[in-house]
């Protein structure tokens, strides 16, 4: 090994640093040429492990969030939510039995149907309605997850096996018919101790019209944007439009799915005569999420009616439920 270097201690204007030093080459504590390599060395060394261990750590961090499972995607809507959702729009799935939200409706007398609507809504006439109990909104298919893993009912079609499809939970049910419907209700009504069943006609439109003020929609009498899911590729979640609320904070009584009655198909006019066949169609009220509010020959509004199959399941298809008063 090269003996280390030594400095010339004539440089060294200060005596104590030429004792230091001599102190230091007796014991051999100068470093050597070798040492400085080796340390040099070790730093180097050191030094790339560290730059591994960020870049390692940082391809990680990127793998993780865009490997995450991406949501649902939605129809466009107001980012708010109304409070009594907010809060369970989580915990529905997996903290049962669910509890829906009822919205007592005061009965009253109202003008059903209107005089320059389609032939099916005139003309309009005077209805009384109880009281009643009204669904919040329409039922999700968390809740109808239940009365399916509870019963071994046939699930919707287009659910994934007996599961809906994953961020769809808050989403209103639909591909189910009245029967389903009426079903749904039954097991309901077990479940809670009290009666459910799908509205009357009647009862639908007297709370999507605010009983005796008559409206033409939940909101008012003129078509506002951004108060409903009309216009959409796919229904969005429930209350996904708190401004679109009845006079009693009913939501959803326009647009995201039409919704099953438990009244025949009928006309108002009694001149009138339906073919036999429809006779035990039942009518339907409210639009779905692709209903197009221009569109003159079905428009979307709160005395809008039109009835189908009972059988018939549909994706723009659902129901809410009701309870009597009394």
């Amino acid at each position: 090994m090269d003996p280390p270097e030594q400095r010339n201690t004539s440089d060294l204007e200060d005596p104590v640093d030429r004792q230091r030093l001599a102190r230091l080459v007796k014991a051999q504590q100068v470093p050597t040429a070798g040492a400085i390599s080796a340390s040099r060395s070790k730093r180097l060394y050191l030094t790339l492990v560290l730059i591994t261990a960020v870049v390692i750590l940082f391809l990680s961090t990127f793998v993780f969030f865009f490997t995450l499972p991406k949501s649902q995607s939605v129809p466009p809507r107001a980012s708010s939510v109304v409070p009594s959702l907010a809060g369970n729009v989580n915990q529905r799935v997996t903290v049962g039995p669910i509890k829906h939200d009822m919205i007592f409706i005061p009965g009253g007398t109202f003008k059903m149907g209107r005089d320059d609507g389609q032939p099916q809504e005139r003309p309009g006439h005077r209805v009384a309605v109880e009281g009643f109990f009204l669904d919040n909104t329409e039922v999700t298919n968390a809740e109808y997850t239940e009365f399916v893993r509870d019963t071994k009912y046939q699930a919707p079609s287009h659910w994934s096996g007996r599961e809906p499809v994953s961020g769809q939970e808050q989403w209103p049910v639909v591909n189910v018919s009245s029967d389903d419907a009426r079903a749904f209700a039954s097991w309901r009504s077990k479940r809670d101790g009290v009666t459910y069943r799908l509205p009357t006609e009647e009862e639908w439109e007297y709370a999507a019209r605010n009983g005796d003020k008559e409206d033409l929609y939940p909101w008012g009498n003129a078509w506002m944007e951004g108060l409903a899911v009309v216009n959409a590729a796919t229904p969005a979640p429930v209350g996904s439009y708190p401004a679109g609320k009845n006079r009693w904070g009913v939501l959803d009584l326009i647009g995201n799915v039409w919704e099953w009655t438990s009244s025949k198909a009928s006309l108002y006019d009694k001149a009138g005569k339906l073919p036999g066949v429809t006779t035990e169609w039942l009518v339907a009220r409210g639009g779905g999420y692709s209903s197009n509010p221009n569109n003159r020959q079905i428009p979307v509004s709160s005395t809008y009616r039109d009835w189908f199959e009972p059988t018939l399941r549909h994706p723009s298809f659902g129901f809410r439920l009701v309870r009597s008063a009394q």
